[in-house]
C-alpha cells in the first residue's frame, strides 16, 4: 500500500462492543464494515495493530459520550489522530457515516462538533483543579479543547461574597448552573410570539405533539418547535407559575420520567386491563356492561364537566353534571345513577385511565359493579362512549357554560339521544332495546 494512503476508521462505541467501519482513501472513500469487537482496551489495541499492518496512516472518528473518553485517550497515546463528533441520528449507518465524516472533514484531529460537558467530566475538572492541574493538562486528559475548559470554569465558577471560603468550582453546582443556562436560552424563552402561540393552542386543548406536528406543516407558521421543548417549558419554573401543566392531556403537576419504575401497587392494576375483559362483553352479547367518560369544557368554565355513561348492547345513554373532576364524588354519582337498576343491568363499567376514575374500587363496594380500563392513550377502546360524546357535542359544545345549563335541558337531551333510531340496533331506539333487556 502507498505510504501516503490513509484509512479513515469509524467507531460506534457502546459499553459492550465497538462496531468498526473503514473508508479507504485509495478507493475513493469506499466504506467496508470491519465487524464488531469487545470494548476492552486489549481488543482495541489488537484491532489498531491489525489495521496498522496495512501500512496506511490511521485516522479515527467516534461519537462523543461517556463510553468513548477512555478510547480517545488510548488512541491518542498510541499516536493516532482522532476526530470526535457530537451525538446525532444519521440517515446512513452510524458507523459508516463516521468513517466518511473523518474522510471528508479532515485528518488532524482538530475538527470537533459541539457537545456539552457531562457531569462526569465536570467532576473530573473539579478534582483536577483541586490537584492544581493546569487547564491545558485538564483539556488534554479529557480530550477537550483548552478553550472549552477555560470557558467552563469561567462560566460556572461559584462566587459567594458572604462566605468567600465557599468559592470555587464545584461539579454539582456547575452542572446545575449550566443546565439552568440552557433552559433559559430555549426557543420558547427567547421568542415571545412562538411562546404565545404554543400557550394558545394548549388552552384550546391541543397536546404538545399535536402543536409541534402542526407547526411543521403550517405554511404561515413563524417557526417550528419540538414537542419535547414544549414539555420542558411547561414544567419549567416559568411554566409552573402559569400553571400550564393543567392544560396537558394528563394534567400532571410533575413530569413523569420516560423510563420510570412502575409502581408496585398501581392505581389501575393489570388484571383490570381491557385485554382481560371477557369476550362476552367485547362482543356485546351480554347486557349490563357500560362505558363511561367525562366531557370537558373550556378552561373559563372551570372544572365543571358532564359524565357520559353508555350501555354497550343497547347504546342507552345517561348524563349528569359534575362541579369538579374529583374521583370520589364522580364514583358516588355513578352509584346513585346505576344502583336503582337490576343487578344484571349494571355488571361492569369501562373507563380510560384518567385521574377522575382512580376511585373505581368504590363501585364494587357500593353496588357490586366491576371496572375495566383501556390501555394507556387508547380511548378508542371504549368506542361507544367516544362516539356518543361526538353526538352530544352538537348540543353541548366546548364553550358551553355547563353549570348554567338547567337539569331539565340535560334530561331533555337524554330523551332525545335515547329516542333516536340507531342503524346498529336495526333502527330501533336505545330506549326500546334497553327496556326489553331490563325486563328479561
Amino acid at each position: 500500500m502507498n505510504q501516503d494512503s490513509r484509512l479513515f476508521v469509524g467507531l460506534d462505541v457502546s459499553k459492550l462492543k465497538i462496531s468498526v467501519a473503514v473508508a479507504d482513501s485509495e478507493r475513493g472513500g469506499e466504506v467496508r464494515f470491519f465487524g464488531d469487537i469487545p470494548s476492552d482496551p486489549a481488543s482495541v489495541s489488537s484491532i489498531v495493530k491489525k489495521l496498522a499492518k496495512r501500512g496506511a496512516k490511521l485516522h479515527f472518528c467516534y461519537e462523543a459520550g461517556p463510553t468513548g473518553y477512555e478510547l480517545y485517550r488510548q488512541l491518542i497515546e498510541m499516536g493516532h489522530d482522532c476526530v470526535v463528533v457530537a451525538p446525532a441520528r444519521y440517515i446512513l449507518s452510524r458507523t459508516a457515516t463516521k468513517a466518511l465524516s473523518c474522510l471528508l472533514f479532515g485528518s488532524h484531529g482538530l475538527i470537533r462538533t459541539f457537545s456539552h460537558l457531562s457531569f462526569d467530566e465536570r467532576r473530573s475538572i473539579s478534582r483536577m483543579l483541586d490537584q492544581k492541574f493546569s487547564q491545558s493538562e485538564i483539556a488534554r486528559r479529557l480530550g477537550r479543547d483548552r478553550a472549552t475548559i477555560s470557558r467552563e470554569i469561567k462560566r460556572n465558577y461559584w462566587h459567594d461574597q458572604e462566605f468567600p471560603d465557599a468559592e470555587g468550582y464545584w461539579a454539582m453546582t456547575a452542572n446545575d448552573m449550566a443546565r439552568d443556562r440552557r433552559r433559559r436560552i430555549g426557543k420558547l424563552f427567547r421568542r415571545e410570539d412562538l411562546r404565545n402561540e404554543v400557550i394558545g393552542k394548549l388552552e384550546s386543548g391541543w397536546s404538545p405533539e399535536q402543536i409541534a406536528g402542526r407547526l411543521k406543516i403550517e405554511p404561515a407558521a413563524k417557526a417550528s418547535v419540538c414537542h419535547e421543548t414544549i414539555y420542558r417549558y411547561v414544567y419549567s419554573p416559568e411554566g409552573q407559575r402559569q400553571q400550564l401543566a393543567r392544560l396537558l392531556p394528563e394534567r400532571r403537576r410533575k413530569r413523569r420520567p420516560r423510563y420510570a419504575r412502575k409502581p408496585q401497587n398501581p392505581v389501575f392494576p393489570d388484571e383490570r386491563s381491557i385485554k382481560h375483559r371477557p369476550e362476552a362483553i367485547n362482543d356485546r352479547k351480554e347486557f349490563g356492561h357500560w362505558e363511561a367518560d367525562l366531557m370537558i369544557f373550556e378552561r373559563v368554565q372551570g372544572n365543571a364537566n358532564v359524565a357520559t355513561v353508555v350501555e354497550r348492547t343497547s347504546r342507552f345513554t345517561m348524563l349528569f353534571k359534575n362541579n369538579d373532576r374529583q374521583s370520589k364524588p364522580i364514583m358516588e354519582r355513578l352509584i346513585d345513577v346505576l344502583s336503582p337498576l337490576p343487578r344484571h343491568a349494571r355488571q361492569s363499567l369501562t373507563f380510560d385511565r384518567g385521574f377522575e376514575f382512580v376511585s373505581w374500587r368504590r363501585l364494587k363496594q357500593g353496588m357490586g359493579t366491576d371496572a375495566w380500563f383501556c390501555d394507556p392513550s387508547a380511548p378508542w377502546q371504549k368506542g361507544s362512549v367516544e362516539n356518543m360524546n361526538r353526538r352530544i357535542r352538537r348540543y353541548l359544545p366546548r364553550d358551553t357554560a355547563v353549570l348554567s345549563v338547567p337539569d331539565e335541558s340535560i334530561r331533555s337531551l337524554i330523551d332525545r339521544l335515547n329516542s333516536t333510531p340507531r342503524k346498529c340496533l336495526g333502527f330501533r331506539t336505545p330506549t326500546e332495546v334497553f327496556r326489553r333487556e331490563v325486563n328479561k
